[in-house]
């Protein structure tokens, strides 16, 4: 703990030495008599709760602590025994802040460090590195900098940056134990062998080392020749090291006269039978078997005369070897039921060891192995396994062997026994790795991301093998905590060793495709595809899959590139064509999508799924004929055993004859829809769109109500669930809350009926399109207009709402029959003074001229937008009518199409750059108002326009692109007084509609000239 240097006051200065001395009862009762004569002595409120933390109690030392600071906030070392006391209290977020003060407080690489160590804790690797790095930058001279800041360059493994600054402080302090280990890691990670030996002998100096050296009084051996000598190696460190650094006994026995062998007890039997030639104790040696020892080294130190680069490693795997005659009882025994399977020993955690936390896995995420056809696995994890086994073993379907006869504990020769009847080995990195790598037994290790979590330095930084066990793969992770991906690849290479059947492993695949899908990730679910793939047999399914996983993700291209793969290995397939054309269809490429939906057809022509999408197609290009024949082979070719996928066929069939003008058979098919499914969404909402372009009002309204339970409806009841929804009752004297839905033009339009619903309620709140309040305000008053998102205005939560409705509800309650439709001249009210202004501007060009507003698409509506634009070239007959301003009221940027038809026709067309109805729709309706006339496609101008009561003439699609609410075969809206509806004769040729616009704007000017009116 941090303590400030105290003032030399007499009873603060014997308390605190009570407290230096370990006296802490006596120094807490020193402080408390300070605090009794001066209540705010901030060192005395420091000291006192750092005692109080070191007694057992640090709820209460923070309590003191932080009155402390209350009275003196530029204390840093109340903010870093703060830190400290809340990091123990598991508050990292509070540590945090009292490091950073106390690092603002006092600048040195002690309060760096902490401050780092704080956010490597809370995975803020990148963070904790830039803190270390200022310390130390901050403080060249200063040691602890350089071994903090190589330290936290353990997390981010940069083992360059970290060998670089170990070797810099060595610079300073040349035997810096901890700096050498530093360096030794970073050295071995590396590669660089040779280099890391030396600096590894400083190992028994460093505290981090908790494993003593021998007190043996004989010579080091230093490399020098053995052939007339005896040597010593004692064993140190931990079981798994022990059996790592027997690789090298070998080669040492091989230059000694005699070799002498001290190891643990458990590993005796194994290392006897292993290496027959040397000496084997188990214990540590007497004085009298010492004299006859000429040399000695602590096992690890063998590497820097025997193991000086990866090229003295031995290629051949194995080196230890086990009971040949226990290893064979056990194999038979364990496969006594499936002898045809593969023995997998499986280990996943690892206990006692610094980073054991991070170097474990939890099984019960084991799936891709577990499920893996043709193995029987058994368990080699050491300790009590039972709840974990019993819950992995029922969860994955996959029995897990346990033999409780062997126990690595405490029989290590029984285990190593075990081991060596395994096929393949898979486990974290623990003993189980290490006594199998050293048996020479295939074996997937899998490693946790840094040296900082968990990683020892033998794994090296970046391979998959290790020169210390030739049979071991390693598998790493690529983010901290995070095994997913680790563990898929592991059950590859469970998959890789199995004879399971072709059958068994499609099921597996796919198993596993499905499982990471619905746990959203993607990237391994493709993976998995990647290894299916490389069966031939498997590789058309398996490329089908990427396919769509891509189209999932909204990634066109590598829809098609999945999709010509799939074609490639099996090209009879007609499924990967299907998923090439949908997403051509996706992106409006209908004519592509066709050609590779024909060509699907001649490998399927009964295949009512091509047929669908064929008519779906044809239908989005507003080609009814062909779309109507598809759709009928589709329900020919439907088997019956598939009534969903006869009750898709049945809507689109209906929605195509709808649009071709055949609406009678239409409703028959979607009234018959009704009847099997009477909760089919869908085909009630169709059938309203149906009955109210018929303007059958009452049926339409009620049927439109299925609207908001279609998938994905913008439905805002659950927004206000204290509010009750209206479902027909009297609304005279009420207080409604209205909310919008679906986009800005259909907003104006339903708009159109709030007028009705001001005459008869006591107060209505709009809940809109933020756009669009400004307009509404001015347009309504009385009513309360605020817009509608998260989190829900506060005006919309007051508690006497009678009733809450979707605006366009307001049809069922107004506008039931036609003579519902009043004759209003004008629903909203544009700003006048700004409408003024506009129209004196635009007027100022070519004074006299009639004002017309012009535009021609639709661009915001994805799905049929285009069907319902035009061509502005194709104007060609209107913007040649002389007389005529015409001004640009088309959202979006038009400056390159404005300036072709500058160039094609010579018309230039006025465009206020200064007003974007996308953001400003009050000043988008000023400049609206401003016209004499306008001319549009149906879009949110039409709507505008409309509603401000500015004549306004609508070029209709027919067709898909038609729109129920302007009716069928009507030339004026009931909606709107002021517009006036022209119709497309032929679906998609805008030839006739524009040549009747153009033929009566002329006549328009005509008739302005002749009376002088505008």
């Amino acid at each position: 703990m941090a303590r400030q240097n105290l003032p030399p006051s007499q009873p603060i200065h014997e308390a605190a030495a009570l407290h230096r001395a370990g006296r802490l009862a006596e120094a807490v009762e020193g402080y408390r008599k300070i605090l009794k004569k001066n209540p705010h002595e901030p060192d005395a409120l420091h000291l006192l709760g750092v005692a109080l933390m070191q007694q057992g109690d640090p709820r209460e030392g923070l309590v003191w602590v932080t009155k402390a600071l209350k009275v003196r906030d530029d204390f840093p070392d109340a903010h870093a025994n703060a830190a400290l006391i809340a990091e123990r209290l598991g508050d990292l977020k509070l540590a945090e802040y009292h490091a950073g003060k106390a690092v603002e407080h006092r600048p040195n690489v002690a309060t760096y460090t902490a401050l780092g160590r704080l956010l490597a804790a809370q995975g803020r690797s990148e963070e904790a590195l830039a803190a270390l790095r200022t310390g130390h930058e901050l403080h060249p001279n200063d040691i602890e900098g350089y071994v903090s800041y190589a330290r936290g360059l353990r997390v981010t493994d940069d083992l360059r940056t970290m060998l670089a600054v170990a070797e810099a402080g060595l610079r300073l302090v040349p035997d810096h134990p901890t700096l050498k280990l530093l360096a030794a890691e970073a050295y071995f990670g590396l590669g660089q062998f040779s280099a890391g030996w030396p600096a590894y002998r400083y190992r028994f100096q460093s505290l981090e080392n908790r494993i003593p050296a021998k007190a043996y009084t004989l010579p080091a051996w230093q490399g020098e020749d053995l052939t007339q000598r005896t040597l010593l190696i004692w064993a140190e460190q931990g079981p798994g090291d022990e059996i790592m650094y027997a690789n090298m006994y070998a080669d040492a026995i091989a230059r000694t006269k005699c070799c002498v062998i001290q190891c643990s007890a458990r590993l005796a039997p194994v290392i006897k039978r292993s290496f027959p030639t040397a000496m084997i104790f188990d214990r540590d040696l007497t004085p009298d078997e010492l004299a006859k020892i000429d040399v000695q080294t602590p096992a690890a130190s063998l590497g820097e005369w025997l193991r000086a680069s990866r090229e003295s490693f031995p290629t051949t795997a194995g080196y230890l070897k086990a009971d040949a005659e226990l290893t064979e009882k056990l194999r038979a025994k364990y496969l006594a039921d499936n002898k045809e399977h593969l023995l997998i020993g499986i280990a996943w955690r690892s206990t006692n060891t610094n980073g054991a936390a991070e170097k474990s896995l939890n099984v019960l995420e084991w799936g891709p192995i577990l499920k893996v056809p043709g193995a029987t696995f058994v368990n080699l994890q050491y300790g009590d396994t039972a709840a974990e086994r019993d819950n992995a073993s029922r969860g994955f379907g996959a029995p897990i062997i346990h033999d409780p006869s062997i126990d690595p504990l405490k029989d290590m020769d029984s285990y190593a026994a075990q081991v060596a009847a395994m096929d393949l080995v898979v486990s974290s990195s623990n003993t189980a790795v290490h006594v199998a790598g050293a048996l020479g037994i295939p074996t997937v290790c899998m490693l946790p991301l840094s040296l900082d979590q968990g990683r020892r330095w033998y794994w090296l930084a970046d391979e998959n093998r290790t020169p210390w066990y030739p049979s071991v793969r390693l598998l790493r992770q690529t983010e901290p905590g995070q095994w997913l991906d680790v563990i898929r690849d592991a059950g590859f290479a469970v998959l890789e060793t199995t004879r399971a059947s072709r059958d068994d492993l499609a099921t597996y695949y796919r198993s596993m495709i499905a499982g990471f899908a619905a746990m959203k990730r993607p990237r391994d679910a493709e993976a998995v595809c990647e290894h299916m793939a490389r069966d031939p047999v498997l590789a058309a399914e398996a490329y089908l899959n990427i396919a769509e996983l891509r189209r999932r993700a909204l990634d066109a291209d590598g829809v098609f590139a999945a999709c010509e793969k799939s074609i490639a290995a099996n090209p009879r397939d007609w499924t990967a064509y299907n998923v090439k054309g949908t997403t051509l269809a996706d992106l409006h490429r209908f004519d592509e999508a066709i050609s590779v939906f024909k060509q699907a057809l001649e490998h399927n022509p009964r295949s009512h799924m091509l047929h669908t999408n064929l008519g779906r197609a044809f239908h989005c290009l507003g080609r009814n004929a062909e779309a109507l024949h598809h759709h009928s082979l589709a329900l020919d070719c439907v088997p019956p055993e598939k009534p969903n996928a006869v009750d898709a066929i049945t809507l689109n069939y209906a929605v195509a004859l709808n649009d071709s003008g055949k609406a009678g058979q239409a409703l028959e098919l979607l009234n018959g829809l009704v009847d099997r499914k009477p909760d089919h969404a869908d085909a009630h909402y169709n059938r309203s769109l149906i009955l109210l372009a018929q303007q059958n009002w009452q049926e339409g309204w009620r049927e439109f109500g299925w609207r908001l339970k279609r998938q994905n409806a913008p439905v805002y009841y659950k927004y206000f669930p204290n509010i009750k929804p209206w479902s027909g009752e009297p609304l005279a004297g009420k207080k409604i809350l209205i909310w919008t839905e679906q986009g800005i033009g259909d907003e104006i339009l339903a708009a159109t009926m709030i007028p009705d619903l001001l005459a008869v309620a006591r107060k209505v709140v709009i809940l809109c399109s933020g756009r669009l309040i400004p307009l509404f305000r001015r347009s309504f008053p009385g009513v309360e207009a605020e817009e509608l998102k998260a989190p829900v205005p506060q005006i919309a939560m007051a508690p006497d709402f009678d009733y809450q409705m979707p605006m366009w509800d307001l049809g069922l309650a107004f506008r039931r029959t036609a003579e519902d439709f009043p004759v209003r001249p004008q629903i909203l009210a544009a700003d006048a003074p700004h409408t003024a202004a506009l129209r004196k501007r635009y007027a100022s060009v070519r004074p006299g001229n009639l004002l017309v507003g012009i535009s021609w698409a639709s661009p915001i509506n994805q799905e049929m937008g285009w069907l319902k634009a035009s061509q502005l070239h194709s104007w060609q007959p209107i913007l040649e009518v002389p007389g005529v301003t015409f001004v640009n009221l088309q959202y979006g940027d038009q400056r390159p199409v404005l300036a072709r038809i500058r160039d094609i026709l010579g018309v230039e067309i006025l465009n206020d750059e200064a007003i974007d109805p996308l953001k400003d729709m009050d000043s988008y309706s000023a400049q609206v108002a401003a016209m004499d006339l306008v001319i549009s496609t149906s879009n949110t101008l039409v709507h505008t326009a409309g509603a401000l009561g500015i004549p306004t003439w609508v070029l209709l699609a027919s067709g898909r692109g038609q729109i129920w609410y302007w009716l069928t075969e009507r030339p004026d809206s009931p909606w709107y007084s002021s517009v006036r509806l022209i119709r497309q004769d032929i679906p998609g040729d805008w030839t006739q509609p524009i040549a009747r616009c153009a033929h009566d704007l002329q006549r328009l000017i005509q008739e302005k000239k002749r009376t002088g009116t505008s």
